[in-house]
Order: C-alpha cells, then structure tokens, then sequence
C-alpha cells in the first residue's frame, strides 16, 4: 500500500525505521550508527532476511547475541511505519579496521513444525478448513484467506512425505493463490484480484511525476522481423 505522504514543494520522501530487540526499541541507539539495512522480504514460503550494518568505530557497540529477536517497522517520515516481522538472529560480524558490526537475522515464522515432514489426508474438506487445522497444529495464529478461498471445497488430497510449508504452497497454487507467513499467521492471496489475505479491497493509489525522482520508458522491437536468409 502507497501512503499520503505531504512534504514541502520539491522535498522528496525520507525513508524511516524501527527497530526493536527483545520488545525493547533501540533506533535512537542506532540511528546515528547505521550504515545501511536491507530487508528481503522473499514472498512465498522462504524466509525473509534481515541484514544490518553498524559502525562500530568507537567500539562500545554491544553485540547481540544469537537467536535475540529483532522486530523491524518501516515506512517514511512523517507516516505510519508498516512491519515488516519479527527476525532471529542468527549471525554477528564484527570486522574492521574500520571497525563495523554485521548482523544477519531471518524470520522467526519459518522454524519449528512447519518444516517437519509428515504423511496426512485430507478428504471432503474445504480450504479453509484444512488451512485452519494446518494453523492450530502449528500453534500459528488465525489464519487470512478470504471467504471465497476459503469455502473452496477440496474432495480429496494426499500430503506425502511434505512439510506443511510445501504442502500449502502446493495447495495454493493449485487453487490460484499464493502463501505466506507474517507475525505467526498463514496469509493467503490470488494475484491480480486487488485483494487483501482477508479479502478486502486493496486502495488504490494514483502515481504522478511528482511521486518520483526518475523514470524510464522502453519499447523494443526484437521480435520483429519480415523475413530470413539462408545460410552460407
């Protein structure tokens, strides 16, 4: 979603974050130390990943220990920040000279049951009923699928030798949707149906020049052609 952001004629839109550790929010501690921070969020069922540097040329940078939880909120200045997840750390950097921390965390919503392999049926069920069983076995959160994908009946299906994250991908896909896992909760969307995991219009916004710094436009004529020559 692409927010109203209201900024002086000519001012661009300044990225902003949050981050916290252990609940605990530690941006001012870092603000003034950050080198660059990057999230990939990987869509799907993969792992997003979070990576962080840190100046640590005075050297009174404390370095978090693996497996502390990372939460990270972003957004620009002057709005609502979106979050993003919450990440486990699970590897630390110090290098140098210059001397600068390197922190490596990925999302916490991926370990655990979901990746054990298990055999299962499911026969005469909805959707949503057995994305919902899925849940409560894994102790995730309510899940979000609209209620059209969710009252989509399914007669019949094997789970063989699948963890749960392969087997819902594979179910989503055969139902023309997609998965993912955010803040403990399977998400469910169909691309292209402008429509929210719980099946709520998405708003739509209109871009202008203005929304922008740049901009490329390109039309190619590679497969065009009228004709061919022989060889040789």
């Amino acid at each position: 979603m692409i927010a109203d952001v209201f900024q002086p004629m000519g001012a661009k839109p300044a990225p902003d974050f949050i981050l916290t550790l252990a609940d605990k929010d530690i941006t001012s501690d870092i603000r003034n130390r950050l080198i660059s921070l990057n999230m990939v969020d990987n869509g799907g069922l993969s792992a997003d990943q979070l990576s962080i540097s840190l100046d640590d040329s005075d050297g009174l940078m404390a370095l978090p220990t693996r497996g502390a939880i990372l939460e990270l909120f972003l957004g620009w200045e002057n709005s609502a920040l979106v979050g993003q997840g919450k990440f486990i750390v699970d590897t630390v950097v110090h290098s140098g000279a210059p001397d600068m921390i390197m922190i490596t965390a990925r999302s916490i919503d991926f370990r655990g049951s979901l990746n054990e392999s298990r055999t299962q049926s499911y026969s005469n069920a909805t959707f949503g009923e057995i994305v919902q069983q899925i849940s409560t076995r894994n102790g995730l959160r309510e899940p979000y699928l609209s209620n059209e994908l969710a009252a989509t009946r399914i007669p019949h299906v094997d789970q063989t030798d699948e963890t749960d994250v392969q087997f819902l991908s594979r179910l989503a896909l055969a139902n023309s949707a997609r998965v993912t896992v955010k803040y403990q909760r399977l998400q469910f969307i169909r691309p292209g149906y402008g429509r929210s995991p719980r099946g709520e219009p998405n708003p739509f916004k209109t871009l202008t020049r203005n929304d922008g710094d740049s901009h490329r436009f390109e039309l190619k004529d590679r497969g065009s052609y009228t004709g061919s020559a022989p060889a040789g």
